[in-house]
């Protein structure tokens, strides 16, 4: 499957990656997403950059369930809490993902099966507990595919 964060390895889901990263090995381990938090914190700090922006699956990886993803969330915003105080650099906004995995095909909010509305709002509720903890100056609800699928949510003639 194409992972959103593929694209910054230059992936295409057609090809080779492009970019050979030293702290990148492709994988979606939180190992990984460790090596990619510090990175990304020396590559800030160098450039004098105050803020920066992710949501939850950019920080830590999607577990095997709840209880793993939760706990790779937790385990990441402690890393980057850690990051924080040492550099100054702090987020501008947090956001949860509502719309790479497939399970938000047909929308997170809108979503008709009462599960998937679910698990978004108790991943929507896991990120600002995540913010607050980053001490991030904002939050984003971003689910972009929401009322896609429901004609009434498009405008179909102008």
């Amino acid at each position: 499957m194409f992972q959103v964060e593929d694209k910054y390895l230059g992936d295409d889901g057609f090809g080779q990656r492009a970019h050979q990263r030293s702290w990148e090995d492709g994988s979606h381990s939180l190992d990984n997403y460790k090596r990619r938090i510090m990175a990304a914190f020396e590559f800030i700090h160098k450039l004098n950059v105050r803020f920066y922006s992710v949501s939850d699956r950019d920080l830590a990886p999607e577990g095997e369930n709840w209880e793993e993803t939760t706990r790779y969330l937790d385990e990441m915003v402690t890393v980057t809490c850690d990051l924080q105080r040492q550099t100054g650099v702090r987020p501008l906004y947090f956001s949860a993902d509502l719309f790479t995995h497939p399970r938000y095909m047909n929308g997170a909010a809108g979503n008709p099966d009462a599960h998937v509305f679910a698990y978004a709002c108790a991943q929507v509720k896991r990120s600002l507990e995540a913010a607050k903890r980053l001490g991030a100056e904002n939050f984003v609800f971003f689910h972009p595919r929401d009322g896609y699928q429901n004609v009434l949510q498009r405008q179909m003639f102008p």
